[in-house]
């Protein structure tokens, strides 16, 4: 993701009212993080920015725009605030330009950040064949069959993934601790299977703890940097019934990674990743990503904030099957 600096600050001018648009508040001058929003996007992180400077809440934004005669609902602002979605229709461009007088905003600042419309239709929830996802390797595909792994089987579905991503004062990645809650299908289950590749040779993951769960069979790939591994329940899962399985993931010492991604062969009910950053590794950049498969570009990114104490995180509320990710620049 490249970012422009943009110099000098940028002040809203008096323009002339147009039909249905609210009187802009007196002229002000934008801060500098407002400022940089508007000038570099995308549109959720200049419309957070613009929605905090300006002090009001999501309800008192609602009111306002509705006293010009158009609906919107908070959830739709919460939306496009979080990046799930953005203004496409008309009244929706309404509600925008409405929002821009309200926040103090030049006009057209915010919808100009738009990309173009998001493509309709339902998604997939379950993809019958991992490999149409992602790109692996004859051997590695040998490496699954040694370990139990069936290509075709839906026995279980995440309800929940939890990865938090421990990046170290060198700026590698150090370790991948996992929470995830699966419940098993109509034939039961006693057993998942994890594969984690580096692409980097010699660098080859390791699972160094777990919780009610353990690795029974496992196969690496110094080629590669792949491990894949069978992890048998500490007992088996009637029809329906769920388990919660910890594990932590070491990473090999040394290998600068700028990225964390997982593949979703089926659809969960929520994905949560975060990324810790050690000081003084503190990227200036960090985004999230969706991607259909592996050859597939990155789309739908988003940029992340990373906090005072140099974490970031995305959350993906039902995401697609595809492949979900951070990256991060220095």
């Amino acid at each position: 993701m490249c970012w422009a600096s943009f110099l000098g600050e940028l002040v809203r001018t008096q323009q002339t009212r147009a039909p249905g648009r609210p009187s802009p508040p007196a002229p002000h001058l934008l801060t500098d993080e407002l400022t940089t929003a508007l000038a570099t996007g995308p549109f959720s992180t200049a419309l957070s920015v613009a929605i905090e400077a300006s002090g009001l809440s999501l309800d008192r934004l609602q009111a306002r725009v509705h006293r010009h005669g158009v609906r919107i609902s908070i959830t739709t602002l919460s939306y496009w605030r979080s990046g799930r979605s953005q203004p496409e229709r008309a009244e929706s461009l309404r509600a925008l330009r409405i929002l821009e007088a309200t926040l103090g905003v030049p006009p057209d600042s915010l919808r100009s950040l738009l990309g173009p419309p998001r493509v309709r239709g339902r998604r997939k929830a379950v993809c019958p064949n991992f490999t149409e996802l992602y790109t692996i390797t004859p051997y590695v595909e040998q490496m699954l069959t040694k370990v139990g792994w069936e290509p075709g089987s839906n026995r279980m579905r995440h309800l929940s993934v939890h990865e938090f991503c421990t990046i170290d004062a060198n700026r590698t990645m150090s370790s991948i601790e996992v929470r995830e809650v699966l419940a098993a299908g109509a034939d039961g289950l006693n057993s998942t299977f994890l594969l984690y590749a580096t692409d980097v040779p010699g660098a080859i993951p390791e699972v160094t703890r777990s919780i009610n769960c353990r690795p029974r069979r496992m196969e690496t790939d110094a080629e590669t940097g792949t491990m894949v591994a069978e992890m048998v329940f500490d007992r088996e899962l009637s029809p329906g019934e769920s388990t919660m399985l910890e594990y932590e993931v070491r990473m090999p010492d040394g290998q600068q990674i700028p990225y964390h991604q997982r593949v979703f062969k089926r659809a969960p009910m929520e994905y949560v990743l975060g990324v810790r950053y050690t000081e003084p590794a503190v990227p200036k950049a960090c985004h999230s990503y969706f991607k259909p498969n592996s050859a597939a570009p990155e789309m739908e990114t988003n940029k992340l904030w990373v906090s005072g104490s140099h974490n970031t995180h995305m959350v993906a509320a039902s995401p697609a099957v595809g492949i979900h990710g951070v990256r991060w620049d220095w």
